[in-house]
C-alpha cells in the first residue's frame, strides 16, 4: 500500500521495490507550538554541508493527531487518517471513511479482529467438548471403581456369613462399608484362618 498526501506531508508505504519511506511519525500530543498546523515535514540535511538534502522519499513527516482532529482539517485523505487513529472505536465515524488506503487498513484490522474472535470461540468449543468427555470418562471410571468396591464388600460379607453365620454385627458391617479395596482383599485372606470375627481384622 502507498499513500502520498502531497503538500500535507504524510506519506505511507508498506510495499515497494525497494521501500523508500524513511519514517512517518504520529503523535497524540502537541509536538510543535503552532496552533494552526498539525502536519509537518522535516528535511534531512548534512550536518556540515546544510545545502546537501536527502531526497523527498527520505524526509520525515510528523502528524499531531489531537491537534489535527481539533482543527478539523479539510483534506479528505489526511482527515481520514486522523479519524482512523483518533476515532477507531466510533463506528459512525469509521463508516464515513472514503480514502482507499485508510479503508484498506481498517478492513485488515477488522479481519484480524474477527479471525482472533473466531479462533477464541473455536478454542472455547474444543475446551467444552474436552471437559465434557473428561467428565464422562471420569464418571465411568469412578462408577467402575465404586462397583468393584461394592462387589468386593458383598463377596466378603457373603463369605463371612457362610463361615460364622447370620446376622453379622453392625460394627462389622460398618467396617466393610468404610474399607478400601486393599483392606477388603487383606481381610479376605485373613478370613481363611480366622477362628472368630475379630481375627479377620487383626491380621
Amino acid at each position: 500500500m502507498y499513500d502520498d498526501l502531497g503538500e500535507h506531508g504524510v506519506r505511507l508505504q508498506t510495499t515497494g521495490k525497494p521501500p523508500i519511506v524513511l519514517g512517518v511519525l504520529f503523535f497524540s500530543w502537541e509536538v510543535v507550538e503552532h496552533p494552526e498546523q498539525a502536519s509537518w515535514r522535516f528535511e534531512l540535511r548534512d550536518q556540515h554541508i546544510p545545502d546537501v538534502v536527502l531526497t523527498k522519499a527520505q524526509q520525515i513527516d510528523i502528524l499531531e493527531l489531537d491537534k489535527a482532529d481539533r482543527l478539523q482539517l479539510a483534506p479528505t485523505a489526511l482527515k481520514n487518517w486522523v479519524d482512523l487513529f483518533e476515532h477507531w472505536q466510533e463506528q459512525h465515524i469509521m463508516a464515513q471513511l472514503t480514502h482507499t488506503p485508510v479503508m484498506t487498513v481498517l478492513q485488515s484490522l477488522e479481519q484480524m479482529s474477527q479471525t482472533k474472535e473466531e479462533r477464541l470461540r473455536a478454542l472455547a468449543r474444543e475446551r467444552a467438548v474436552w471437559d465434557y468427555n473428561t467428565d464422562i470418562i471420569t464418571a465411568r471410571e469412578e462408577g467402575m471403581q465404586v462397583g468393584m468396591e461394592k462387589g468386593m464388600q458383598t463377596l466378603l460379607r457373603t463369605l463371612i456369613e457362610a463361615r460364622f453365620g447370620q446376622p453379622l454385627p453392625d460394627w462389622l458391617l460398618s467396617r466393610l462399608r468404610a474399607a478400601t479395596p486393599e483392606q477388603l482383599q487383606q481381610w479376605g485372606v485373613s478370613l481363611t484362618q480366622a477362628q472368630r470375627l475379630e481375627d479377620i481384622f487383626e491380621g
